[in-house]
């Protein structure tokens, strides 16, 4: 198990739009698979996709891996 070390809101991909739902700085979550993205202007963003374990309906989406 892995927790949130800050709030992000969920992503439908990496780098991608917003879902509406925020994970918060110590939710318990699931880690999912990891994926890196390249970045405007060169280098490289890694994320990570997650389930949210304590909300309700396990909600899914993908955040920084940094988060």
């Amino acid at each position: 198990m892995s927790i949130m070390n800050t709030d992000e809101v969920l992503r439908k991909e990496p780098s991608g739009a917003n879902t509406g739902v925020e994970a918060n700085w110590h939710d318990r979550v699931e880690a999912l698979g990891t994926q890196d993205v390249d970045v405007l202007g060169g280098g490289k963003e890694s994320w990570t996709k997650i389930r949210l374990l304590d909300a309700d309906q396990s909600p899914e989406g993908w955040v920084l891996t940094s988060s």
